[in-house]
């Protein structure tokens, strides 16, 4: 774990990088298995510790989360680099393609 954050219902998202390529997504996540052998996480959790949602964030480079903010009408923010050239993005984001020299 290297970041979390407390958002709306004190739930609390937590971010960081591991060596586990399964185990801490659930099913239906953006990611539920890792690219990479270290892969970015992130995992939400209730007030009480319970285990509501986790997903892998990573491509098909070397990727990692240097912080995670939850913002009242944006959702999750997160901070990070990349040197992957595919598997980050959703239909319709703002930018979908890694620029040329990053």
């Amino acid at each position: 774990m290297n970041c979390l954050t407390i958002g709306i219902n004190d739930r609390i998202y937590v971010s960081g990088n591991g060596w586990s390529p399964t185990g801490l997504s659930t099913p239906g996540a953006f990611q539920e298995s890792a690219e990479e052998d270290l892969s970015p996480f992130i995992f939400c959790m209730d007030a009480n510790g319970n285990w509501l949602w986790g997903t892998y964030f990573s491509g098909n480079g070397l990727s990692g989360i240097s912080d995670i903010q939850h913002k009242e009408g944006l959702g999750i923010v997160i901070a990070g680099s990349t040197t992957s050239t595919e598997g980050l993005t959703t239909e319709g984001a703002y930018q979908s393609e890694m620029e040329e020299g990053g």
